[in-house]
Order: structure tokens, then sequence, then C-alpha cells
């Protein structure tokens, strides 16, 4: 018999069913169930980013509420506050609050937690600001949850000591309100579940459930692709729904993710394209989604940060006339207001060309006339091997280690992989299994007693999505919607909060 932790946050949805789910799949199994869920000594949450004490309160109220009728029997139910440490204030008062920039931030750590990692995570999450200048109303946005992770802390070791659990269940694992459970359960040699949800139109939700690991690290990823390749008895059928990957994300279809190219004009390209030039394209990313996870993406850039990169490379190549740079801005970037991306607009160099988040020329067209594409990590360099494509990688990316793409380590091995005329394109079956996984996701762990699908409602020009499992509660997921809806802004409206927003500046 085992004895199992599970945590989770109130009220989640998505993740409230997979973790009942998992409480029933292990108290069924003989084991010992420890339900953790989270309260207003937690309070705050990315549901409750504004830190609304009452808020937290009604929201723990709906669950426990929700918990009387539908969490399995034999799972014993308990509170973070239940596990409160009183020396908490005492340790929160005594901490060093001391960061003037990101890597100062992330440097903090408390019992080993490296809750400055997180709460960057979480601040750039809620407000995609990698730009921050860490003073006034920010500062005090981010000691906030510096604090909030050192109470966290402090509860989830009195539970690991008073519960001696052999596995924990969480969910995520990187905002501010997972990463003191996930840091302590490596630190103390636990084994753990992460798991995220994935979805599938039109109203599909599974599990994707990560053992000992987290759903960012890149080697789990890639046995994920594998094992689910190899679960497809018809070769036939598994390369097609592969390829279909690729089809669907130029042709402007749902793939797994958002649609970027939607308002992209079918081959259109700049004006200004001079076949007779040795044309490379640079597609770079959302450089806020990855630069708070942990040290090992850190130290996978070649290059501080992507603008910097952008300006040593055409630095590098001003005097080559032969070579022209384009850089193709990520769609998903079209209206921040941050320096990282309009600072992109001011580069001023002869041998490249910008073309912004919101211009309707092709990505695609791009690609396909491109010798070369240079990527920060997004998908569409996967994409461009294959479509023949030679690329050149040089940040974190889920498909470095499928060796689809070069990627060098040093800018002296940059220059000599761009200066090669005859790059190889490194396309191999990694691909595939790449494109396969996220248009397999019906076949993914599914929650059989707790169904995550959902329908949609609308009260007061909100939109709802309602998961299937809340029949549960009024046995009618519309009244479920809007009673939980009115109790979510009565708590709001009876919260008083530091904030009006999460601050930027």
């Amino acid at each position: 018999m085992k004895k199992v932790l599970i945590y989770s946050i109130s009220l989640h949805g998505d993740e409230e069913a997979m973790a009942l789910q998992e409480a029933k799949e292990y108290i069924s199994k003989g084991n010992s169930v420890l339900y953790l869920s989270c309260d207003e000594s937690l309070c705050g949450c990315k549901l409750n980013p504004l830190f609304k004490r009452n808020q937290c309160k009604m929201c723990s109220f709906l669950q426990h509420a929700r918990m009387k009728r539908i969490l399995p029997i034999g799972v014993v139910l308990k509170n973070l506050k239940d596990y409160s440490d009183k020396n908490s204030a005492r340790h929160i008062s005594e901490f060093k609050y001391a960061y003037t920039n990101i890597a100062e931030l992330k440097s903090l750590t408390y019992c080993g937690v490296k809750i400055g990692y997180a709460a960057l995570s979480t601040y750039i999450t809620l407000t995609r600001n990698l730009d921050a200048q860490f003073m006034g109303a920010v500062k005090l946005y981010i000691d906030i949850l510096l604090q909030h992770q050192i109470r966290l802390t402090d509860s989830i070791i009195r539970i690991l000591d008073d519960y001696k659990p052999d596995l924990i269940y969480l969910f995520n694992g990187r905002f501010a309100e997972y990463r003191p459970v996930l840091d302590l359960a490596r630190i103390r040699n636990i084994e753990f579940v992460v798991t995220e949800n994935v979805k599938c139109p039109p109203n599909c939700v599974r599990r994707n459930l990560f053992y000992n690991s987290i759903p960012h690290d890149a080697y789990a990823c890639n046995e994920k692709y594998e094992i689910m390749w190899k679960s497809y008895s018809d070769p036939v059928e598994r390369e097609k729904l592969a390829r279909s990957f690729y089809e669907n994300r130029r042709n402007a279809v749902f793939a797994g993710d958002k649609i970027y190219v939607k308002e992209q004009q079918n081959g259109l390209m700049p004006p200004n394209w001079d076949k007779a030039k040795d044309n490379i394209v640079i597609f770079n990313s959302s450089e806020d989604e990855f630069c708070s996870i942990n040290e090992r993406i850190d130290s996978e850039r070649v290059f501080p940060t992507q603008i910097d990169g952008i300006c040593t490379i055409v630095a590098h190549y001003k005097n080559d006339g032969n070579k022209h740079f384009w850089l193709r801005v990520h769609p998903n970037l079209k209206g921040l207001p941050f320096h990282y991306h309009q600072d992109l607009y001011k580069l001023s160099y002869s041998n490249l060309t910008v073309i912004p988040a919101d211009s309707p020329i092709s990505t695609y067209a791009l690609m396909d006339a491109a010798s070369k594409v240079i990527v920060f990590g997004s998908t569409t360099g996967i994409e461009a091997t294959y479509w023949g494509k030679p690329v050149i990688n040089l940040v974190f990316s889920y498909y470095n280690q499928l060796h689809v793409v070069h990627t060098p380590k040093t800018e002296k091995e940059l220059w000599k992989l761009i200066d090669d005329q005859d790059l190889p394109c490194l396309y191999n079956d990694n691909v595939l299994k790449f494109g396969l996984f996220p248009m397999s996701v019906r076949k993914m762990e599914d929650n059989h007693d707790f169904p995550m699908d959902y329908k949609t409602y609308s009260f007061f020009g909100k939109k709802l999505y309602v998961q299937h499992y809340r029949n549960y509660y009024f046995h009618s997921l519309g009244l479920t919607a809007l009673v939980e809806l009115v109790a979510w802004k009565l708590g709001s409206l009876l919260s008083r909060n530091p904030f009006k927003k999460v601050p930027i500046d």
C-alpha cells in the first residue's frame, strides 16, 4: 500500500477533475490517499492573481461543498491551514528580498525551493512583461508571491513530516502555488506525478501525466512521442495523422495550439524580396513562454535574449552583400507594448528586414523561399524541417533532442552553420513522431469518472467553460455555472486587496 498525497487548487476545473480522478484510482487500488486543498492561507493563484482573501474563502467553501458529494469514499480531505506553521510569519519577515534584476530574482531560494523562479514565472505568465523594473508596485507584487511560497513551503514541510507520502500528485509544477510541492518532493526523493490538461476541439480534454518529471522537460516529452508512435498498429494511419499536423498548421486548421496564421495571406511575400541573394529567414518566438522554468532551459541559449541574438547575427554579416536576413515577428507578440517586442521594429541594419507580428505576409511563403531558417524554439523550426529546410535553433525546444535541427552551442559554431552553403535538412522519422503526438489527444489518459469534456455558457457577457463532472453538484451544468459565477463575484466584491490589477510598471 502506498501513501499518496494529492495537492489540488480549488475550483480550477480541469485540474480539480484530474485530481479527483487520481484520488479515485489510487484509493480503489487499496492505497491511502490524502487530498490536500488550498484555502485563504495561500490567498493567491492564477484564478485569484490579486490576492483577494474573501474570494479565496468563497472558492474554498464551494470546493468543500462539492467534495462532500463527489470525493471518493476513503479519501481524507485536508486544507493547507490545517498544517499552518506558527513560525511562517517570522520566516517571511527574516527573508532577504534582495533582487534588482531577473538573474537575482531567479537565484532566490527558501529551504531549497526555487521560489524566485516560480514568482517570476507566475508574474510573467500573468503579464507577459519581461521588461519589469523591480521597484514600486511590481516589487511589492513579486514580494507577495515570494511570501506566499514561504508560507506554503512551511505547510508542505509539516505535511510531509506528518503524513510521510510515498507519492505526490500535483498540477503543472512551475507556478508559485505549485513549485514548493514539486521542489520538496525532489529534495526528499519522493516520487511524484505532474499533470497537464490537453484539449482537442470541440470540447475534448485529456490528462497528460509526467512521472518524476515536468511538462517542460524535453526528454520526458520525447519519450511520450516515442510511446505514442508505437501505440499505433496501423503505420499508414499513423503517418497520415502525423503529416496532418504540419498540413493543418500551414492551412490554418487546428493542430493542438492556437492558429497564428489566420490573418496572413496565403503566398504573400515581401515586395523587396531579392531571389538573387542568400535569403535567411529568422522566426522569433514568444520569449516569455520559457524564460523562467529552470536552469537547464536557461543554459540552452546561445544568446542572453532573442534581440541580442538577432543583432549579433546581422551585425556579424553586415559586410556580406550576398546575405539578407528576414525577421518574421511571431504573431503571438501582436499588440504587446514591452521593449522585447517593440524594440524589434527599431532595428536598423541594411541586411535585415523586419516583418511585423500583424503583417499579412505568409509565414509559410517565407519558409518555402528561404535558403535557411533560424528559430528561437518555436514550432516553426520543426515545421521548416518537415518542409525540407535546414534549420538552426538557438534556444531550448522540445524537439532539440530529436536531432531534427542544428543546435549550435557557441557563436563560432553558429557562423559555421550559416556559412555552410550545403547545410543539410535534418529530416527523420522523429519529425513525424513530434507531429503525431498533438494529433492523438483522444488516445491520452481519460477521466472516466470525472469527465472534463465541457459545455460553454455565457452569463453577463462572460464565457464559462463547465466540465461535465460538475453534474454531481446541482445536476445541471448551467445552474452550476451560474451559482459559481455569482458566488465568485460576491467573494471578489467583498474583498480588500492591495492591487486593482497586476502591475506592469
